[in-house]
């Protein structure tokens, strides 16, 4: 069993809390942190955010809100959180300053001390941009979160495509960059052409969906932004939730708020995905293609070139 030191521990923690490493991983994990009361620490905290995070999507999800209202909804039950627990720790400083800014002299003389007030509001002030930097980072965190390991794994699909629009369309730049031609080789695909219909590509990175790995193409047909996702078996595994049995080249379909998502099954046991907003003729052009031209055992798809 291999040693790994503190900070190679705390790498690991995230997959560790969500049970994602294998089992020689886990108990090298489980044995560090049985001996190291600091990581042991960094674990709780971590499980204390993961909570936090869970709890106020469960919440969110309960409404009747659309995509981006509820991950509105969710940043600010983050928020209010995070500042009532802030304000909790204020009252204590606040609390024991005011404790200890009176003293009395052995000739029962009242002193005022100054520096418990000073420093309560230098703690006040540290807290509060500690706080600012919390909630933007669990923010990000949560909507990531939000954004990649929720499902089930079509509405899963139309958390991540208004994500990842919403970064390409502000040109971030956070997944730019990644090598076109290695990832497609890598998945065993060549690029879909979609010019036909007036879909054009952009951009594509890797991506997951309710922690399932995907391929995560993007495409644009004027001012919209359309999402073609590509993944294996445990994809299919994660359809398979909801779908027990699939029939290749049968079409799913399932509309969230305005978005259409349309799933595929190929003759390898591959998953297509298609989300955007789109109209169903729209969707249905695009996923027909894939549709009629999977029936082959030769090739995935005409759009392969």
């Amino acid at each position: 069993m291999n040693l790994l030191n503190c900070h190679q521990i705390n790498e690991l923690l995230s997959a560790y809390l969500e049970n994602e490493l294998d089992t020689t991983t886990t108990l090298t994990v489980a044995n560090h942190l049985e001996k190291c009361l600091s990581c042991e620490k960094e674990l709780k905290a971590l499980t204390n955010v993961s909570n936090l995070v869970k709890t106020v999507i469960r919440e969110a999800d309960k409404t009747d809100l659309s995509l981006v209202a509820r991950s509105n909804k969710i940043n600010s039950l983050v928020k209010d959180e995070i500042t009532s627990k802030i304000k909790a720790t204020e009252n204590l400083v606040l609390a024991s300053s005011n404790d200890n800014s009176i003293k009395t002299s052995q000739n029962n003389i009242v002193k005022l001390n100054l520096r418990p007030k000073w420093s309560a509001l230098s703690k006040k002030i540290f807290l509060s941009l500690a706080a600012s930097v919390a909630i933007i980072c669990l923010s990000l965190f949560t909507i990531t979160y939000y954004a990649t390991s929720t499902g089930p794994l079509l509405s899963g699909v139309a958390r991540n495509h208004q994500f990842c629009s919403a970064i390409e369309i502000s040109n971030i730049g956070w997944h730019k960059g990644y090598p076109k031609e290695r990832l497609l080789q890598a998945n065993n695909i060549n690029l879909p052409k979609l010019d036909t219909l007036g879909v054009h590509f952009s951009d594509l990175h890797p991506c997951k969906v309710y922690k399932a790995p995907f391929l995560h193409m993007m495409y644009s047909k004027g001012d919209k932004q359309i999402s073609l996702y590509y993944g294996s078996q445990e994809a299919v595994n994660k359809f398979q939730e909801k779908f027990k049995t699939i029939t290749p080249n049968e079409l799913y379909l399932h509309q969230e708020s305005n978005l259409q998502i349309a799933a595929i099954s190929t003759q390898k046991n591959n998953l297509w995905i298609v989300a955007g907003d789109l109209t169903k003729e729209e969707i249905n052009a695009i996923t027909s293609e894939l549709a009629i031209n999977s029936l082959s055992n030769t090739e995935e798809s005409k759009l392969f070139h």
